[in-house]
């Protein structure tokens, strides 16, 4: 499942080995000077995985999500050799961040589930939930 539930605290976050996968990964491609768009679209779904999992992870995804974007060439496939150069360093240090990617976030309780039905036709429209109920007709202009 790739998660460690920590039930004292009701909180939750990434396995030690998905934060390990992740971070030989990004060393990896730290000391290359080029990899394929594969690789680096791999990173990326390793980020996205955790992203529920860790505080504002999806703001430290961004950077990287911008380089991939900025250096490959969507026609070019999966297999496109993309030159890294010095971006990957400054991108992905915060998933290095020791302190960071073993933090939790809490497991709050679900919120009220409501259904909401819709329904239009030719004179007008309509909705309801479990306690409302709203409807109207349209006009001409509409």
């Amino acid at each position: 499942m790739g998660l460690t539930f920590d039930t004292v605290r009701f909180t939750v976050r990434p396995t030690k080995d998905r934060i390990a996968s992740m971070a030989e990964l990004i060393l990896s491609l730290r000391s290359a000077q080029s990899t394929n768009n594969r690789t680096l679209l791999s990173l990326l779904g390793k980020m996205e995985s955790v992203v529920t999992l860790l505080p504002i992870a999806r703001v430290y995804k961004r950077p990287f999500q911008r380089e991939l974007l900025a250096r490959v060439l969507p026609y070019k496939g999966f297999n496109q050799v993309v030159l890294l150069e010095e971006c990957i360093h400054p991108t992905t240090a915060k998933w290095l961040d020791s302190t960071w990617i073993i933090s939790s976030v809490p497991i709050l309780p679900l919120g009220r589930i409501v259904y909401l039905f819709t329904d239009a036709f030719l004179h007008g429209w309509g909705g309801r939930t479990d306690t409302l109920t709203v409807s109207g007709t349209w006009t001409p202009a509409e």
